[in-house]
């Protein structure tokens, strides 16, 4: 019999166990029965045109060809916290999520402080590394994000209310002492950038590229309809997100077909993991593991922002410390000398 359920209440990992887990006490847990016809996992990805759902989709197409366990159901709750909530509610049996997102989840921080979620999944599988940075619509008249800040006639975009990106992007700026200064960010989902800067209702927005490899969608429509170049960030700010959670990077830009006018664009980074229910059959992430691994050209095929996981040590270069890895994860890394003993383990 095929299993189509979501995750029961024996299969999630609360709080409590996962900080047991960082103190080095363990996680109990217990994996799902297997059943005749496969395992089909729903995992909550982000936003319809997101990195994380194109990603997970070209993914989801891969393991369709190829498992003989395993079946990956792709949906897209609106952001990380929202998949996390989800998650949470019994409604999914894994999600993507930044580790910026995951870490708030874990602390009870924005936007979580309100309504705190109880239980988490096993991490599994590292796929996607964010380059975000600024940008302006060209005419806008501005070289600094600072600037644009300043202007009051510009309309700045930082994300769509359910990212979990606009979480960190407000929390940096905040950092940096200009968050209160924007009085009336846009508040649009990220496919409509493009048609509110037509109707000249953004004038600056936050873009990012994927893995060195390309843009998101979103931002490859707004790419192709508009005439856009790089802000700069200036020192308060960098100092903001070298001390943060985030990571800073100055890199070439990438996937863009036009000149943003710059050679280096200023970037805070975001890494992201894939999680799984612990009742989830340890055989079933195991197979999805080894997929990625074996099939990852034809899944870059699909999706060309997908992470190369030719070598396995790559599938995990995200992983937190002191999270349970799922032990169906566990044992594939440990099988391809990619596992670390530092690790948790999870049961």
């Amino acid at each position: 019999m095929t299993s189509n359920s979501n995750h029961e209440a024996k299969g999630r990992v609360s709080r409590r166990t996962v900080l047991q887990a960082s103190a080095g006490l363990g996680v109990v847990g217990l994996a799902g029965c297997l059943g005749d016809g496969g395992e089909t996992v729903t995992v909550g990805a982000s936003s319809d045109g997101s990195a994380s759902y194109g990603a997970m989709n070209a993914l989801q197409r891969s393991v369709s060809n190829h498992a003989e366990d395993a079946q990956l159901n792709i949906t897209a709750p609106g952001g990380d916290p929202d998949s996390i909530r989800a998650y949470d509610a019994g409604e999914l049996d894994g999600y993507t999520a930044g580790n910026f997102v995951f870490n708030q989840a874990l602390d009870d921080g924005e936007p979580f402080d309100e309504e705190p979620v109880d239980d988490f999944a096993y991490q599994a599988l590292s796929y996607l590394t964010l380059h975000m940075h600024w940008l302006a619509v060209d005419g806008s008249g501005v070289e600094s994000i600072e600037e644009a800040i300043d202007d009051d006639d510009l309309n700045i975009w930082v994300g769509p209310p359910g990212w979990g990106l606009r979480t960190l992007c407000t929390t940096l700026l905040d950092d940096a002492g200009l968050w209160d200064d924007i009085e009336d960010p846009v508040d649009v989902a990220s496919e409509d950038v493009a048609a509110q800067i037509d109707e000249d209702r953004i004038d600056v927005f936050f873009g990012y590229g994927t893995n060195f490899n390309g843009l998101p969608g979103w931002l490859v429509e707004a790419d192709s309809r508009e005439d856009l170049y790089a802000l700069e960030m200036g020192d308060d700010y960098v100092e903001a997100i070298e001390g943060s959670a985030a990571g800073y990077e100055e890199v070439e830009p990438y996937g863009y077909e036009q000149d943003i006018d710059a050679d280096e664009i200023q970037c805070w980074t975001e890494d992201y993991n894939t999680y799984f229910a612990s009742d989830i059959d340890d055989e079933v992430v195991y197979e999805i593991m080894e997929i990625s691994h074996e099939h990852w050209e034809e899944i870059q095929d699909a999706d060309d922002n997908y992470m190369d996981h030719s070598d396995p040590a790559d599938m995990a270069q995200y992983y937190h410390e002191n999270i349970p890895v799922h032990p169906g994860a566990a044992d594939f890394l440990e099988d391809n000398d990619a596992w670390n003993d530092d690790w948790e383990r999870g049961d």
